[in-house]
């Protein structure tokens, strides 16, 4: 539809592996908005990798001469990866693959970066925060600053310290810990602390209760349950 507002359409748009469903289009000289009931990217497990992807609501703005696409939410987050994780955020599509920034949300457990890389079955970042939730919907792990690899056919997560400013913090424990690695075994709900297979002197592990003087011990293995919110060290 031609007019003094414009160039405006309704249809599908397909792009490389997404599409698009919208009943409001706008055309421009290079690119073209749209407001999706429906957006979808089928999963590539070969070459340049992409997830699973849904999404009703959004909004997509396509500039076809650049060969990039950019997708963010208006309702609901994007559904990620069958289903296995929700993503509130933006989503930026290239022939490179495709990346994003904000919350991934897993069960009982976000993971927020400015960057995120997205494969057919994992996302990784170089710098994220991750939050763990107990059952009663209190934090049970708050780390900051760390490199972070979700697979979600492993249903592992590795996170690794990006120096002195990362840190892993047990708000039940009121601990805090600076240790160099930490291992998420879904399956178990259970995290492995610190490097087990690099000898040296462990894991320090510091008190943040106010009556306990920043007592502090080293542990050369920890373990910390989600089932029942203990930190297991030798």
């Amino acid at each position: 539809y031609l007019s003094d507002e414009g160039l405006k359409g309704s249809g599908d748009l397909e792009y490389r592996n997404s599409s698009s469903s919208s009943d409001k289009i706008l055309f421009f000289p290079d690119s073209m908005n749209l407001y999706t009931q429906k957006f979808s990217i089928s999963q590539v497990e070969t070459g340049i990798e992409f997830p699973e992807v849904s999404n009703t609501e959004s909004y997509a703005h396509f500039e076809p001469y650049n060969d990039r696409l950019e997708i963010s939410k208006t309702k609901d987050p994007f559904d990620l990866y069958k289903s296995q994780v929700s993503f509130d955020g933006n989503l930026l599509m290239r022939p490179t693959g495709l990346t994003g920034s904000e919350i991934m949300s897993l069960d009982k457990a976000n993971v927020t970066s400015s960057f995120f890389t997205y494969n057919a079955n994992w996302f990784k970042s170089e710098s994220s925060d991750l939050e763990v939730f107990s059952k009663k919907g209190g934090l049970s792990i708050e780390a900051v600053n760390l490199k972070s690899h979700i697979d979600l056919e492993m249903l592992e997560g590795v996170f690794n310290s990006n120096g002195k400013n990362s840190y892993v913090k047990f708000p039940e424990n009121q601990y805090i810990s600076y240790i160099d690695k930490l291992t998420w075994d879904m399956n178990e709900e259970a995290f492995v602390l610190g490097n087990q297979v690099v000898t040296g002197k462990g894991s320090e592990f510091v008190s943040i209760h106010s009556d306990q003087d920043s007592l502090r011990f080293i542990a050369k293995t920890a373990f910390y349950s989600l089932k029942d919110y203990i930190i297991y060290s030798a």
